[in-house]
């Protein structure tokens, strides 16, 4: 089993995308903002994988993505984003974004992902 930290503001998503984590085998833990994401890694909790949406309200997905790598380098990332919201993904290698997904991603296409993420 593998643990994955979900980032996304809408509690919706979240629901949805945790229960789909847990159905295949993961621990999951869900937070509402990056902030609360860096948090819970601080307080020495370190993910297998996370997966952000890359918009956040109080933090820019990049800037999550570095403070991510810079308290746990080895940790895999997979962004989120709308399907027009593409102007992060330069900057997303950069960041060492593992995988990148388009919102709203179909169960099986948001879980193929995760896994291939995961058996890297």
């Amino acid at each position: 089993m593998k643990n994955v930290l979900l980032i996304d503001p809408a509690r919706a998503v979240r629901d949805t995308y945790s229960e789909l984590v847990r159905q295949a085998g993961h621990g999951v833990y869900a937070c509402k903002s990056a902030e609360e994401g860096l948090h819970f890694i601080s307080e020495a909790n370190k993910p297998d994988l996370v997966v952000v949406n890359i918009r956040q309200p109080n933090m820019t997905g990049i800037a999550f993505c570095e403070q991510v790598k810079n308290l746990c380098a080895n940790v895999p990332i997979i962004a989120m984003s709308g399907p027009r919201d593409t102007t992060w993904l330069a900057e997303a290698g950069r960041v060492q974004v593992e995988a990148w997904l388009v919102q709203p991603a179909e169960p099986e296409s948001f879980l193929n992902t995760i896994q291939a993420v995961l058996s890297r």
